[in-house]
């Protein structure tokens, strides 16, 4: 298997593509790759019922991409419906701080959530390759706080061990209210570059699990 390194002097995108691929080397072989068509859930996403979305916040969730790529649509479940819209988006990850950062890479328009039922939409940037790493899926409501989506299950314990918290008790916790979700307080609009962006921890399962399709 080829290897690769990181030379002292190499530039971003020269280390950052090393990164990647130390990553896949890794990792990839967890994973039999992307077929283009197919819809995916994103890797340490699990199903539950979930509660209802609260208005004006960003609701992340941290993903494992364990090989390339390319993303065409982006969706979720609604399982309780109410008047207003739901959009998703895909954000990269910051290692520094180990929250979301940028632009969004990949992103919806409004969905209408007003039923109980699979919503989905394309892409506001046609597709988006990304590389194997950790990403962020992001879901923010409009108007109607009634609004529920199949969530992560509290039984999953590979969140907490992505997002990370100062708190010890909030990692460790005795009951299932541990972290969960990292949510940004945002009036509902345009994704919003998140480099400056403040989070909260979350600690219920007011977020939804998003699911994308392969280009």
């Amino acid at each position: 298997m080829a290897k690769s390194t990181i030379t002292n002097g190499q530039d971003g995108a020269g280390v950052r593509s090393a990164l990647n691929t130390m990553f896949s080397d890794l990792y990839g072989g967890r994973h039999p790759g992307y077929i283009a068509g197919n819809w995916y859930m994103p890797m340490y996403s699990s199903s539950a019922t979930g509660i209802a979305l609260p208005i004006d916040s960003i609701r992340c969730l941290p993903f494992v991409l364990l090989q390339p790529v390319t993303i065409t649509n982006l969706g979720l479940r609604v399982t309780t419906g109410a008047a207003g819209n739901i959009k998703c988006a895909i954000y990269a990850n910051n290692a520094a701080t180990g929250r979301p950062t940028g632009a969004a890479l990949a992103s919806t328009a409004n969905m209408s959530s007003a039923s109980a039922a699979m919503v989905s939409a394309a892409i506001a940037e046609t597709s988006v390759t990304l590389q194997p790493g950790i990403y962020w899926q992001c879901v923010w409501v409009d108007t109607n706080n009634a609004i529920v989506c199949r969530t992560q299950t509290a039984a999953v314990g590979m969140t907490p061990q992505l997002i990370g918290s100062a708190t010890e008790a909030t990692i460790n916790n005795a009951t299932t209210s541990s972290i969960f979700t990292i949510a940004c307080a945002k009036t509902y609009g345009a994704w919003p570059n998140m480099t400056s962006e403040s989070f909260t921890e979350a600690t219920g399962t007011a977020n939804a699990t998003l699911h994308f399709k392969a280009g």
